[in-house]
């Protein structure tokens, strides 16, 4: 009975924090973390392995090959500005492209067409059933497409242009055929494509060329008729035209001098120099518009030659045109199934639930107000001076002659007996000044909120205190004690409330129950409530003077501090209260008010009690 108290007198205690206090966890607060929370991280870690091995059994065994392509650095495109074929260099963007369409569903779909895999039920679904319902040909083209997808992936060498495409079936041969199929299916598409680049351009250029020929056409069809209505090509047309403009001028220059009063002549004369004047000045224009036309048709005559070698010159090079891949590898049929890898599953599952674990063991503890034995802040919520309550076995919560045995038992020792006899022996010391205890010693057993098991506390350590000899009153003030405390089944309540037992001894004596050897039971009717000024009434100070008297040691069962005042009102007759909260129930958040509360009451606090 020598060993120092672990509660701090109340005004010793640290003053109650205004919020959540700052998490250290240290060494020993990671090592009750994971000790905690053992449980949810290895069931995260058994789900996680054991989804593991589910899938690898589900899979079965299955065998991968593998077919390697090279991309060409530097090849022949089509340009299509300028229908030429140029040489290119590929870009990071580009191969990254090209990868993706080895990827992509219109290539799966080409490559299963090119395979005849619509043929073979493993990819075709619909095949399975003959006498089912014609299926569109583009819902089984989707089908297969999707089954080849799910069979190879393709991997792109870092810093290089090589590309692997890996294949896995259940077939050997199959799987081979898969990786080559596709490996080759994209070379010739690629070939294809260049292809189709090219003819795309020679139909453009034709387009042109007839476009050119048809303008020619035209242009000769407008100069021939221009020589034709005009005689361009007949020179005599136009010397005698102008021989006879000549004679014109030579006649009129005769009338005006010979017969100068012969005016209607000269106005006949006149009126013929005009024709002649303008069939030359028509025939000189029309000259001129043959000269304009010649020079077009020279002109449409070039650009259609000139196209005409860039049809010939690309038709040339379109027939050196090469790929944009070329296979280095052929894939080999695996002599043996080589996948699954057993080893790296499972390590790669045990990696990954090792992670999942942490992760979800981080976010409860993030999420997790609780209080925790072994959490470290636990100091900053006034719990510097907590006891943790032992475990009390299941079998002795349901009899108290059970209960009484085991706490009253020496021999062999049972750890619940002595842990409750050393925490009574250090109350009554800590009450009475380190000095013998003096009868009629009084607590107050409450809790943070409901549920903390704050009745058997007061249960156990009145058994413990009488199994020493000590007479015991438990005064039960929560709400219905009978149900919360098994153990209390066969007592009756009274009928009075506590404010009335109070006020008569005599009523209050008869109303104690004898629960077990040195312990009785005080049951108030439900609704009892303890008067605000109990210390102040003559009949209630004679009425707890006569049960001082009676017993060594009461205990007051009061209601949790953040439902009643119970506590608050039972300080001035029962100097000590013990503040009982629950391992992984009582909330964190519960615990700070329930201190404010007492705090602001002035309940004094004689310790705290950590019930597991």
């Amino acid at each position: 009975m020598s060993a120092p108290s672990p509660f701090p007198a109340a005004q010793e205690l640290p003053p109650t924090p205004s919020g959540r206090p700052e998490a250290r966890i240290g060494l020993g607060g990671a090592a009750a973390v994971l000790q905690r929370n053992l449980p949810l991280a290895a069931a995260v870690l058994a789900a996680v392995m054991g989804l593991a091995a589910w899938a690898l059994y589900r899979s079965g065994p299955q065998y991968l090959a593998e077919a390697t392509l090279v991309l060409e650095q530097s090849s022949r495109t089509i340009d299509s500005g300028l229908s030429q074929v140029r040489q290119h260099r590929l870009t990071p963007v580009q191969i990254m492209t090209e990868v993706e369409v080895l990827r992509s569903r219109s290539f799966a779909a080409e490559a299963a067409a090119r395979m005849g895999l619509a043929q073979d039920p493993a990819f075709n679904p619909y095949s399975a059933a003959p006498g089912a319902a014609p299926v569109p040909p583009d819902r089984v083209q989707a089908a297969v497409a999707a089954q080849l997808q799910e069979r190879y992936s393709v991997l792109l060498h870092r810093g290089s242009l090589t590309i692997t495409v890996l294949a896995r079936d259940s077939d050997g041969a199959r799987a081979a055929r898969i990786a080559d199929g596709v490996v080759q299916t994209y070379v010739a598409q690629t070939l294809e494509t260049r292809r189709a680049q090219a003819a795309r351009a020679a139909a453009a250029l034709e387009q042109r060329i007839a476009g050119l020929e048809a303008s020619l056409a035209e242009a000769e069809e407008a100069l021939s008729g221009l020589v034709r209505s005009n005689a361009l090509d007949s020179r005599q047309q136009q010397q005698q035209l102008l021989l006879q403009l000549r004679q014109a001028y030579l006649q009129l220059e005769y009338l005006e001098q010979e017969t100068p009063e012969d005016g209607d002549a000269r106005a006949v004369l006149g009126a013929e120099l005009s024709r002649l004047a303008g069939a030359l000045e028509t025939r000189t224009r029309a000259e001129q518009t043959r000269k304009t036309m010649e020079r077009r048709l020279a002109d449409l005559s070039e650009s259609h030659a000139a196209l005409q070698r860039q049809l010939h010159d690309l038709g040339t090079q379109a027939g050196l045109l090469l790929p944009l891949a070329r296979q280095i590898s052929r894939a080999v049929v695996p002599p043996q199934p080589n996948l699954p890898s057993y080893r790296t599953v499972l390590a790669g599952s045990f990696t990954g639930g090792l992670a999942l674990a942490l992760v979800a063991v981080l976010l409860r503890e993030a999420l997790d107000s609780r209080v925790f034995s072994g959490r470290m802040p636990l100091h900053g919520y006034g719990l510097r001076g907590s006891v943790p309550f032992p475990a009390i076995p299941r079998p002795a919560r349901r009899s108290l002659p059970v209960l009484s045995a085991l706490l009253a038992r020496r021999t062999p020792a049972a750890a619940a007996a002595e842990a409750v006899r050393h925490l009574l022996s250090l109350l009554c010391r800590s009450g009475t000044g380190d000095q013998e205890p003096q009868p009629g010693l009084s607590f107050t057993v409450t809790a943070a909120q409901p549920g903390s098991g704050h009745g058997l506390v007061a249960l156990c350590l009145a058994a413990s205190a009488a199994s020493e000899g000590h007479r015991v009153l438990l005064v039960c003030l929560d709400a219905d004690p009978v149900r919360q405390l098994p153990l209390l089944q066969g007592l009756q309540p009274s009928p009075h409330l506590f404010e009335d037992l109070l006020e008569d001894p005599a009523l209050l004596a008869r109303e104690v129950s004898v629960a077990a050897e040195w312990i009785d039971v005080l049951l108030p009717a439900a609704g009892s409530q303890v008067p605000l000024n109990l210390a102040a009434s003559p009949d209630t100070r004679a009425a707890l003077t006569r049960l001082q008297r009676e017993y060594d040691i009461i205990l007051y069962w009061a209601p949790p501090v953040l439902q009643s005042a119970v506590a608050a009102r039972l300080a001035p007759v029962a100097g000590q209260t013990v503040l009982v909260v629950r391992d992984r129930h009582t909330g964190s958040q519960a615990l700070l008010q329930a201190l404010e509360v007492m705090e602001h009451t002035g309940t004094p606090l004689q310790g705290v009690l950590n019930c597991g």
